[in-house]
C-alpha cells in the first residue's frame, strides 16, 4: 500500500514559500561574493590610488601645513576623562611643527597629560605657557 503525500506538502503556499527561502538564500550568497570581490579590488587598487593622489597634489604645488613655531591649543575634544591624548589628535599636532613633540614629552607621560599640567587643557601650550 502506497501513502499518499500529505495536502499540506502539497500546498501552493510552501512551494512559494520554499523558492522565497531558496531565492533569499541566493541573493545572500551572491551578496557575499560581491563584497568579497568588492573588498579584493580595493586592496589591488589603493596603491595605485594612492601614487595617483600624490602625482597629482604634487603637480597641484600641494604641500603639508607647518606651523610658524611650536603651541598649539589642547583641546578638550581630544583629552579623554582619564588625561589620555587621543593619538591620531596627537600626531597631527606633531606633524605641524618639530618642537610639538618636544611640548607633548614635558607635559604627558605615557599618553597621558601630567596632573601638574591639567590646567593646560582648553588653553595655549607653548614654551610660555608650561610652568617649570
Amino acid at each position: 500500500m502506497k501513502r499518499a503525500l500529505s495536502p499540506m506538502l502539497l500546498a501552493p503556499g510552501w512551494s512559494n514559500a520554499l523558492i522565497a527561502a531558496a531565492a533569499a538564500f541566493i541573493v545572500w550568497k551572491l551578496a557575499q561574493g560581491l563584497n568579497r570581490m568588492d573588498n579584493a579590488a580595493a586592496v589591488i587598487t589603493e596603491p595605485a590610488g594612492q601614487l595617483w593622489s600624490d602625482v597629482a597634489a604634487t603637480a597641484n604645488g600641494w604641500s603639508p601645513v607647518e606651523a610658524t613655531q611650536a603651541g598649539f591649543i589642547l583641546n578638550s575634544k581630544y583629552v579623554s576623562r582619564d588625561g589620555y591624548i587621543n593619538s591620531t589628535w596627537r600626531k597631527a599636532i606633531e606633524q605641524s611643527h618639530p618642537g610639538n613633540a618636544a611640548l607633548f614629552d614635558e607635559i604627558t607621560t605615557g599618553g597621558q597629560v601630567k596632573p601638574q599640567y591639567l590646567y593646560l587643557i582648553d588653553g595655549i601650550v607653548s614654551s610660555a605657557t608650561i610652568k617649570g
